[in-house]
């Protein structure tokens, strides 16, 4: 992979302690007589002293010049390099001759070097000083420069590397970077992939956990933002990638934050209502109430900023009305709820007894929680949505940064206690009129604690109405609690001052007014035996991930002391959500490999972003709801649950292929909670079968087949009349050979020739079971925090309409915009890789019909019409135990994609029918029974006739499972009664399957039942 450095200089080659030698020259002359003479003559008188000079290499008699080195002596020519054979008289580098010790041999400077591994690789010079090690090569400090571009990088200046060439930032960036699916930015150094619609993704790291939190890219354009890339040059180039970088980590870094915040008074205000604790949970509800006051001032800036630059939403949407309309007010009727439950509260006065639980431990209590959880979060989005796209359109107006100023730690940490708002007894009749004597629940004009309508606005003299754009001319006496205008002032006290509040300003203030005036109604008594009462330390309850990793067993007798198990519980329930995790596949990778300093910075940074996932959020809010629901249909698992099965896990944020070693490793002997524990309420049972799972999610195929064909046996007598015990066996067949539907279907459902051809590509009219196999992805949005594999269009859909407001009168009800519904499934059906780009920009009702539109296009429906029959029959037992029972059961059939998707689906359709009465007027009015009216059509029929009977039956089946969807995605009880009673799944599973046959399955389960 391409990789980003800084250069090093190498201390190494800063001094070296070469061998470098000269040769020493010598000129041999001969001591013969004068030219002419005999040199023989003399040979006897004056005999050879010295011996014969030869050279060492060619063994030849020297003359002339010659070289003495290395102890010996050779000719010019033959006092060679002994690797490249160059002449070296004038300066040479000894080396030991390997196959003769003792002996030396010449080399040049280049070739010595070159031994060394000390040449440059640009020059082929020796690095005879300081030098760069980079991408497997060294350089001259001088010569170590782009491979494009003569850029010549410092000793900290960033270089980037790629199929073994150094490039600039400007040319990586421009020929060889990733590019961000988020912000559509070069990725530079810590990367996060992940496997999603068909084809692998790369993210920054800031920006996946901003489109996985709040479904946001800074960018929708691909096409667009690599046209502005190219035009621009490597200065501005630099400087925008910087501005983005800068962007991204901010908002990520504060809206976190802000989140997290957020989340942990709302998790205090549901433990402290619990347990009877009403000041904290007073105290928790004016925390988060300060948090609200900074969203909706952020808010009014970027309504301010839209104002002030003259920006006009083109084509505005439902969505633009809801970002300064409904929501905020929706957010603050929530809460004043919330307050008025803890009232109700105050008023019982018995906070140890049962009675108190039924008071305040109920669904009211549970769905309000969820739902201000959902709305903050929805407006968290739609502020961030307005920012981007206002800076977007906009650069000067700075839009990111100061909404996010406005929401940052710094700003929004201190908090009004409702104690200190009640020091003034006058902000606790503020919140009237001064000229009506009216409440004011909408922008207005104050001064001080006094506030007026504008419409109440007029001058006591000639009786001018003013606006809001005359409030310097407007004057005011608080001895004659008069207005006047400034020709009519007759009281010297009168001054200038009023300032104009907005609406959500206005909310924010009615919201610490109800706070104020409920802490008012806490007596003396009342705070002394809140003080009593506390079994628990606040710091404890505050924010769940500081709770000691430790033993807590629920040891106490419930009757005596309640308050302390269902506390337990709540905060029990909360270290699961945070030990839940969304299973996907990423991968995280790091481009930096040099500097380990920047390594380190780099790796720390990005290793923060995705551990922060382990602290509370909004999204973790409805998960803990969840938990509670579920004591209702599995007591005694929550009644009898031991010390082992409450120890807190780790929470598992991805599987993870990582090059950062700064993150440390899952510790794999701490499994945290064990699934039968979690689900069944056999734990309680001293006989506890060795079967242990009890959720369909984590069924091997193996354990699948089994508990479909046990399911088959179980079903037999109700259904004796309908169905041939070959029938049934069928049924389990079908399910278990789902992933083979192209023939199998066509046999059994007589699919027609266009509809195979359909079937083949794209997302609209494909079979659920091809689609998951296709575009399958692990998605977390079903019940039990468990993992689903279910279709990408499916998940991303959910995710898409999580955040945006569901509380929309008739949602799936109405049918959207037809013509856009053809547009959108032709945009998917062409690019099923493309999703988020095609589902980001639109609202409730038409993903709703999006979503129904492809449910409705399925060739075989969701709930499959191999078993339309059996929902019928099964939907006509009288007995209403009995037949939820057998629905449960019935669920077991379904194939292993159909089910998943089920669970995943009629688990949102249930959060969505918590905002169907949101108060007198608001709400969607679609209760689960009226979301069952409308998906119903879609999702279970025969394909032939639609008589009026068998589709009120119908309507009675999905509303079972929609009801009871977290109950139904567990294994039934008497499904896994009969494993054990049968003796089925003992061993392992390798032995096992060659021993399991659906005809052994039948026979054990009858001798089981004879026994």
């Amino acid at each position: 992979m391409p990789t980003h450095n800084q250069t090093q200089t190498d201390s190494s080659g800063s001094s070296l302690d070469l061998p470098e030698r000269p040769a020493i020259l010598t000129t041999k002359k001969d001591s013969n007589s004068p030219q002419g003479v005999n040199q023989n003559a003399n040979a006897s008188v004056v005999p050879r002293t010295k011996p014969l000079k030869v050279c060492k290499k060619c063994g030849k008699q020297l003359s002339g010049q010659f070289v003495r080195a290395l102890d010996e002596t050779f000719h010019i020519e033959c006092f060679t390099c002994v690797d490249c054979g160059s002449q070296v008289a004038s300066k040479f580098f000894p080396i030991d001759d390997p196959s003769s010790p003792g002996t030396q041999l010449p080399l040049c400077e280049r070739d010595y070097f070159r031994r060394l591994d000390l040449l440059c690789h640009v020059c082929g010079g020796a690095l005879r000083s300081s030098y760069v090690t980079a991408v497997g090569h060294k350089y001259h400090i001088e010569h170590f420069t782009c491979s494009v571009c003569p850029t010549r990088f410092g000793l900290k200046d960033n270089y980037y590397k790629h199929e073994g060439n150094v490039y600039c930032h400007y040319h990586y960036s421009r020929n060889f970077a990733a590019h961000c699916e988020g912000c559509q930015m070069s990725i530079l150094k810590q990367i996060v992939l992940i496997y999603r619609y068909g084809r692998q993704q790369q993210w920054h790291p800031e920006c996946y956990m901003i489109n996985k939190f709040w479904n946001i890219k800074l960018c929708n354009s691909p096409t667009e933002v690599k046209s502005y890339l190219d035009s621009l040059d490597q200065k501005q180039l630099k400087e925008t990638e910087m501005d983005i970088s800068s962007k991204v980590y901010r908002i990520w870094t504060i809206l976190s934050a802000f989140e997290e915040a957020a989340a942990a008074y709302i998790s205090e205000m549901l433990q402290y209502a619990s347990i009877a604790q009403y000041k904290d949970a007073l105290m928790a509800c004016a925390g988060l109430s300060w948090k609200v006051s900074h969203l909706f001032a952020s808010i009014d800036l970027l309504i301010a900023l839209g104002k002030k630059t003259q920006y006009a939403r083109s084509g505005s949407s439902k969505s633009d009305r809801t970002f300064a309309g409904r929501e905020p007010k929706v957010l603050c009727k929530k809460i004043v709820s919330y307050l008025s439950l803890v009232s109700r509260g105050v008023q019982a006065g018995t906070r140890t007894d049962e009675a108190s639980d039924n008071v305040l431990m109920n669904q009211e209590l549970l769905n309000l929680v969820t739902e201000i959880a959902h709305h903050l979060k929805l407006l968290i989005r739609l502020i961030l949505n307005e920012a981007i796209r206002l800076d977007h359109d906009i650069p000067s107006s700075k839009a990111i940064y100061r909404s996010l100023d406005v929401l940052s730690p710094a700003s929004s940490a201190k908090v009004d206690t409702p104690e200190k708002l009640t020091r003034s007894s006058s902000i606790l009749t503020a919140d009237v009129c001064v000229g009506c004597g009216t409440s004011i629940e909408e922008s207005c004009v104050r001064f001080e604690h006094h506030r007026w309508h504008i419409g109440c606005l007029k001058c006591s003299v000639c009786g001018k109405a003013f606006d809001t754009q005359d409030l310097s001319e407007i004057l005011y006496s608080k001895q004659h609690n008069a207005i006047c205008c400034g020709s009519c002032n007759m009281h010297p006290d009168a001054q200038e001052g009023l300032l104009y509040v907005s609406r959500l300003s206005q909310f924010s203030f009615l919201l610490q007014i109800a706070l104020a005036r409920l802490y008012v109604s806490f007596t003396p008594r009342d705070e002394n035996e809140e003080m009593n009462d506390a079994n628990i330390p606040p710091q404890e309850m505050v924010n769940p991930e500081k709770i000691p990793n430790q033993h807590i067993t629920n040891g106490h007798n419930e009757s005596a002391s309640p308050n302390v198990s269902n506390s337990a519980v709540v905060r029990k329930a909360m270290r699961n959500v945070s030990s839940a995790s969304a299973r996907s596949k990423v991968s995280v990778r790091t481009n930096l490999s040099v500097d380990s300093q920047s390594r380190a910075e780099a790796v720390h940074r990005a290793s923060d972003i995705l551990r922060s996932e382990k602290n509370l959020t909004l999204n973790d809010i409805p998960r803990i709801v969840a938990v509670e629901n579920a004591k209702t249909f599995r007591p005694n698992a929550f009644r009898h649950q031991t010390e082992k099965s409450i120890i807190e896990s780790p929470r598992k944020v991805y599987s993870v292929d990582m090059d950062v070693s700064s993150v440390p490793h899952e510790n794999k002997e701490n499994h945290g909670i064990n699934s039968a524990d979690n689900f069944s309420d056999m734990s309680s049972d001293k006989d506890l079968p060795k079967f242990r799972k009890s959720a369909f999610f984590e069924l091997s195929d193996l354990e699948d087949f089994v508990v479909r064909h046990v399911a088959v046996q179980l079903l037999a007598a109700t259904v004796k009349g309908l169905y041939t015990p070959a029938e049934l066996m069928k049924l389990a067949d079908f399910g278990a050979n789902s992933k083979k539907p192209a023939n199998f279907l066509e046999k059994l459902l007589g699919r027609s020739s266009k509809n195979k051809k359909k079937a083949g590509s794209g997302v609209f009219g494909a079979p659920l079971s091809l689609l998951t196999e296709k575009y399958g992805v692990e998605s977390t949005l079903g019940p039990n925090s468990g993992t689903y594999r279910i279709p990408s269009f499916v998940d991303e859909i959910i995710r898409a309409m999580r955040h945006v407001g569901m509380a929309v009168e008739g949602v799936f009800r109405k049918n959207g915009n037809i013509r856009r519904l053809r547009e959108l499934a032709e945009t998917i059906d062409s690019s099923p890789d493309q999703l988020d780009h095609c589902l980001g920009n639109e609202n409730a009702v038409q993903l709703a019909a999006l979503l129904k539109k492809f449910l409705r296009e399925l060739p075989d429906p969701l709930l499959t019409r191999h078993l339309y029959d059996l929902w019928l029959t099964l939907s006509k037992i009288d007995d209403i135990e009995e037949r939820k029972k057998m629905i449960h059961i019935a669920c077991c059939l379904l194939p292993r994609s159909n089910r998943d998707c089920m669970l995943v689906l009629f688990d949102f359709l249930n959060w969505v029918a918590s905002f169907s009465e949101l108060g007198e007027e608001d709400g969607s009015k679609m209760t689960i029974h009226n979301l069952s009216t409308v998906i119903t059509p879609n999702i279970l029929h025969d394909g032939e006739s639609e008589e009026a009977k068998g589709y009120f039956l119908s309507i009675e089946v999905v509303n079972s499972l929609i009801e009871n969807n977290t109950e139904f995605s567990t294994i039934p009880k008497s499904v896994l009664k009969t494993i054990h009673d049968a003796n089925l799944l003992t061993g392992e599973e390798s032995s096992v399957s060659k021993q399991i046959t659906p005809k052994v399955i039948q026979n054990r389960v009858l001798e089981a039942t004879k026994n």
